[in-house]
């Protein structure tokens, strides 16, 4: 039996080119959502950079302060008002000013601020503000 087989590609030829358009919109979206990302994530990595920064900008400042009023509490700035710099190793060719002003007896105010090249004169600080009594002479043999 020798027959002829007839095969309709009308169906086929209506259906042409869908895997391509299936696999641009995949294509597309996949992009799409890679960018959604990617704008959230270089967002966040801008935000968390300028904290560090704000950071590292306001330790020296805040470091200085509070080794000032630690120096307060060992005792009174010989002179009102009274400056000195201080610097850190840790963070080397940063210098500070320290101002202790007298407002009231036992009433001071600190002020700091970055050293400029007029400071170059200031004393270093003291390592406290304690000055040591004169020494007791001896006592008398009579």
């Amino acid at each position: 039996m020798r027959g002829t087989i007839l095969i309709d590609f009308s169906l086929h030829r209506c259906c042409r080119g869908h895997a391509l358009i299936g696999t641009m919109v995949f294509i597309v979206l996949a992009m799409l959502l890679w960018a959604a990302v990617y704008a959230q994530m270089a967002s966040a990595l801008r935000v968390e950079k300028a904290c560090k920064l704000r950071l590292d900008q306001a330790k020296g400042p805040v470091r200085a302060m509070a080794w000032g009023l630690s120096l307060l509490e060992t005792g009174k700035p010989p002179c009102n008002p009274y400056s000195c710099k201080v610097s850190f190793d840790d963070q080397p060719g940063k210098e500070f000013v320290i101002t202790f002003t007298r407002i009231e007896e036992n009433k001071y105010k600190v002020e700091v601020r970055p050293a400029t090249e007029s400071d170059s004169l200031l004393p270093p600080p003291p390592s406290n503000f304690n000055q040591p009594s004169p020494p007791m002479p001896p006592p008398s043999p009579f």
